[in-house]
């Protein structure tokens, strides 16, 4: 009787991930493996990551603290993992990592608005790679409980550093005079 090995199956790169997807949002690179980030988001979804690009958008440029950018926007981590946060801040002085085709690196800032199709992706999978490869601040947004809940990385692990809901006004460790008042944020669909 022979004994058959069965097949590894072979991590997917940042080079087969370039070849294989389509140029736009849609795709990300996780450990090893091309993942289809379809169905598109929800119009809350991004109507809060308009509202809150914005507000930080404004906020760093006033205060030269380096820039914002929004999906898709690909961040390279390593060769088998690539992803495209919904917002992300890089400070000025770590602007050398932006490059014309993605960001090399670690943002300062990472924020996901939590899709009702990706949960655990997004609050599991995503917090432990941000948290992995050294992003210091990380924001997860909840569009249907209207809640902003923040870790921040102390020690190479991260810890809770505040829950806001829609009545807050949010504060964050990274921007300390950052101030963003949740209900300009939560703004419900018919009223925009």
């Amino acid at each position: 009787m022979s004994y058959t090995a069965p097949i590894e199956k072979r991590k997917q790169t940042y080079a087969d991930y370039a070849r294989e997807t389509p140029e736009g949002w849609g795709y990300e690179l996780f450990d090893g493996n091309i993942r289809d980030m379809a169905p598109a988001p929800y119009t809350n979804h991004q109507s809060i990551a308009l509202n809150l690009s914005t507000e930080l958008k404004l906020f760093a440029e006033k205060n030269n603290l380096g820039k914002i950018y929004i999906a898709p926007t690909d961040v390279y981590f390593d060769e088998h993992n690539c992803v495209q946060p919904d917002i992300l801040f890089i400070a000025k002085e770590h602007l050398h990592i932006i490059t014309e085709k993605n960001i090399q690196g670690a943002p300062d800032l990472v924020i996901e608005i939590v899709s009702p199709h990706h949960i655990q992706y997004d609050t599991v999978e995503k917090k432990n790679l941000y948290e992995r490869f050294g992003v210091n601040e990380f924001w997860l947004v909840f569009p249907e409980e209207e809640r902003v809940v923040i870790f921040s990385l102390k020690n190479a692990a991260y810890h809770l550093l505040a829950t806001y809901t829609k009545a807050d006004v949010l504060h964050s460790q990274l921007f300390s005079a950052l101030k963003i008042e949740l209900t300009k944020i939560f703004i419900p669909i018919n009223q925009q």
